[in-house]
């Protein structure tokens, strides 16, 4: 999917302070090359000029996954699942842009991030059960799971920026060490509905399989059950899995994700096409 038409993609001119040759292209010239860059490239690009950065901003979601609202519409029946996105208002592209940019710049293998919105009323059991409407079943889930967290409902809609794999130099860390890393990168740990959300509707709709086999990935998620923490990931054709957390294992990491609830304006930020370090998002999250 392409950014929606809340988000649209124009083309805004920032004059350089002190321009080079490449920075005397004309700007639409200037973002067409920005869009061959890989969402890494993306963020390091950011990071050579103010001129670079609003622009790098203004390509830089043009080819992140959104999952929005339309998406839950088309391939959900929301009044059957108790479902709803009341009150939910989508964030700018001023908003977005850095934070999706930034957290893309630390996604192993340069996997990127994607948009989601996460319904009023979703719980893990009603995630199951639209899984495996859509063709995305459960390989295996551990016994305490369901029990525990199946029937726990998000208490507002919210738009998130989810790591699209494991955050770099997250595996084969302790469970404490993976929660600094997240947090030091101004994140939290999301949780299995987020990571599920994204799993079900990549595949659904670009077929493909988020923190999957090839190579085995899974995700510590911020919720726990037998006490343990899930970790969840090993996508294969056969599906998924959700377990506790039992050892440090090169195949688990840390996803990241950034949340955005209630409504956010340009005014939120201290400059919307400035580069927000972790501090600012973990104040302004």
């Amino acid at each position: 999917m392409s950014i929606s038409s809340s988000t649209s993609s124009t083309h805004t001119a920032v004059e350089p302070h002190q321009p080079g040759p490449i920075n005397k292209l004309p700007v639409e010239l200037l973002q067409d090359i920005f869009r061959y860059l890989s969402p890494r490239d993306h963020y390091n690009a950011a990071k050579v000029c103010k001129l670079w950065q609003a622009n790098v901003h203004q390509v830089a979601l043009e080819r992140v996954p959104i999952i929005d609202q339309s998406v839950w519409e088309k391939y959900v029946n929301l009044q059957e699942h108790h479902l709803s996105f009341e009150g939910l208002v989508f964030p700018s592209r001023e908003v977005l842009a850095p934070a999706a940019l930034d957290l893309a710049g630390h996604v192993e293998n340069d996997q990127g991030v994607s948009i989601i919105v996460i319904p009023k009323g979703l719980s893990f059991s009603r995630l199951l059960a639209i899984g495996r409407a859509l063709g995305v079943p459960a390989r295996f889930i551990w016994d305490p799971v369901e029990p525990t967290i199946g029937a726990v409902e998000t208490k507002q809609a919210y738009v998130a920026v989810l790591s699209n794999g494991i955050l770099q130099g997250s595996r084969s860390k302790t469970i404490q060490a993976r929660d600094k890393l997240v947090q030091e990168m101004g994140c939290e740990v999301p949780s299995v509905s987020d990571l599920l959300t994204a799993m079900i509707f990549h595949k659904v709709l670009f077929s493909k399989r988020l923190f999957s086999d090839a190579p085995w990935t899974y995700s510590l998620t911020s919720d726990s059950a037998g006490g343990r923490r899930l970790v969840i990931g090993g996508f294969a054709a056969s599906g998924f899995h959700v377990f506790g957390h039992h050892f440090d294992y090169v195949d688990h990491g840390a996803g990241g994700l950034r949340k955005f609830s209630g409504h956010w304006s340009l005014g939120t930020w201290d400059q919307a096409i400035g580069f927000l370090s972790p501090e600012v998002f973990m104040q302004l999250r």
